[in-house]
């Protein structure tokens, strides 16, 4: 019942406003006979307009070291060309130094080593084909030199 009251009641209202929506055409059309204008001068004017973007070259590269070490100078510019081949940084070359000096002295010893093993190898040699020594100490003389070889291999290399 009350929904029945209800619905009559909103019928009512909307036709109300649809009748007093009408009136006669007269009032409704009082449009000016002209529109007032401006006339506009050429100005020159400059627009900025920012738009997110992510620029990325033609070509990205990454650069990891072939040893370690503390760099020292940087000879390039972030961002600038390079070519290949360029000197990029500059490692600290104390470490570097000093274990070439290390390698080149290892290497002298070994040479030194070899050259004492051939002079013992040589009396040795002569003293087994006296019957001085034995062969024993002969076949001694001459693994102690293919070992004095081998050593002097391992410190150049």
């Amino acid at each position: 019942m009350k929904n029945h009251i209800y619905f009559r009641f909103v019928g009512a209202a909307v036709l109300l406003l649809i009748f007093s929506s009408c009136k006669d055409g007269k009032e409704g059309n009082t449009a000016p006979k002209y529109y007032p204008t401006e006339i506009l001068a050429p100005v020159s004017r400059t627009g900025q307009v920012q738009y997110p973007a992510l620029l990325k070259g033609r070509q990205s590269v990454e650069i990891r070291p072939q040893c370690s070490g503390l760099i020292t100078r940087i000879c390039i510019e972030e961002g600038a060309n390079v070519r290949k081949g360029q000197i990029l940084f500059v490692i600290d070359q104390a470490p570097y130094l000093a274990a070439l000096k290390t390698a080149s002295a290892n290497v002298s010893q070994a040479e030194a080593r070899l050259a004492t093993a051939r002079l013992t190898l040589d009396s040795k040699e002569a003293l087994f084909k006296e019957n001085v020594i034995s062969e024993y100490e002969w076949q001694t003389a001459r693994n102690d030199l293919k070992a004095a070889e081998a050593t002097l291999e391992q410190m150049q290399a």
